[in-house]
């Protein structure tokens, strides 16, 4: 039972890895296409690429950084969830274990006045 627990994950985890790999595909995607988009000026001739560095820079950055943080901070709050659910597996099992810790203590505790009473009678 133990390990179907640890196995199972929780839905909203992978449903925000799943979009996590969608926005990186996007990402990928709009940096194709800033990269297309400035093949087409340079082939016209009317971008120089060494002239304006800095502008070419600015605008992979604009197109595709937006969408790399959504990527990077949507994965980071699916994995922070999937740490607190086996943190909270870890202290339920605990608590179970604890408890079945003190059942078997009760249990030892009868097992003992039990044969304590078989001792008196043999007296």
């Amino acid at each position: 039972m133990r390990k179907d627990n640890k196995q199972k994950k929780n839905f909203i985890v992978i449903t925000l890895y799943v979009m996590s790999c969608i926005t990186a595909i996007y990402t990928l995607f709009s940096i194709y296409n800033s990269y297309t988009y400035i093949s087409g000026l340079v082939n016209n001739k009317g971008l120089v690429v060494s002239e304006q560095l800095a502008s070419v820079v600015t605008y992979y950055v604009n197109a595709s950084m937006p969408y790399a943080f959504y990527t990077i901070a949507i994965w980071a709050i699916g994995y922070i969830i999937y740490k607190l659910d086996n943190l909270k597996m870890y202290e339920t099992n605990s608590e179970v274990k604890s408890v079945q810790e003190d059942m078997d203590l009760e249990r030892m505790e009868q097992d003992l006045d039990s044969f304590v009473d078989k001792l008196r009678k043999y007296e």
